[in-house]
């Protein structure tokens, strides 16, 4: 990964009035908290950061690929009920392997967008 963050929106066609997943990713330091907080105040949407998932993980001695993978399957697992109340969410994460990525894009295509 190189440059500044990446926002990936996935949902409702900007007409529709669904649900949004935006998931953004980048470097570390490179401003995705920041946009993401914006965003999510923009959109009145919870922003779900995935690092204090893995800092809480790592308090309870959880480390390595593992337990950071399994903090971003936490935050799906959020994000899909926050979706599936109909409710847009803005996810924050590095977003390092095509593992941790494709983990929006399979929410995108699950049922929390295929129920409105």
């Amino acid at each position: 990964m190189t440059g500044g963050p990446a926002a990936y929106g996935v949902g409702a066609s900007s007409g529709g009035g669904g649900p949004l997943l935006v998931a953004f990713a980048g470097l570390p330091g490179v401003g995705k908290t920041t946009l993401a907080v914006r965003v999510g105040a923009a959109l009145r949407a919870p922003v779900l950061p995935v690092d204090p998932v893995e800092r809480a993980l790592g308090r309870y001695g959880l480390a390595g690929d593992v337990p950071a993978m399994a903090a971003y399957g936490a935050v799906a697992g959020l994000a899909e009920v926050q979706l599936g109340l109909g409710l847009s969410v803005v996810v924050d994460a590095v977003n390092p392997v095509a593992s941790a990525r494709g983990l929006w894009h399979d929410l995108a295509n699950g049922p929390a967008f295929r129920c409105g």
